[in-house]
């Protein structure tokens, strides 16, 4: 082959040139793995937080009764099916 320096130099740095946009390639792609697997760790761990925190909302219904003589106000227990029902209605 032609033994000319200019171009020996020329694709000495064309080879450079390309295995620095290879490592350029691999570090970027490496950089787009760990996020996406950062991003899925996290939303693994906040889907199973929300599971967790479901079981704590619920909705507790309660009745409040007034006296309408002397405006005292208290809150009526729940009816646990332990009384007969004839006489928690009669109660309640």
């Amino acid at each position: 082959m032609n033994s000319d320096p200019a171009l020996q130099a020329y694709l000495t740095e064309a080879a450079s040139w390309d295995a620095d946009r290879r490592a350029q390639r691999e570090r970027s792609l490496n950089i787009a793995w760990r996020v996406a697997t950062v991003s899925t760790v996290l939303l693994t761990l906040s889907l199973v937080t929300l599971a967790l925190l479901m079981p704590l909302k619920r909705v507790e219904p309660f009745v409040v009764r007034v006296d309408n003589s002397t405006g005292i106000v208290d809150v009526v227990p729940v009816y646990a099916g332990k009384a007969p029902m004839p006489e928690a209605v009669t109660r309640y």
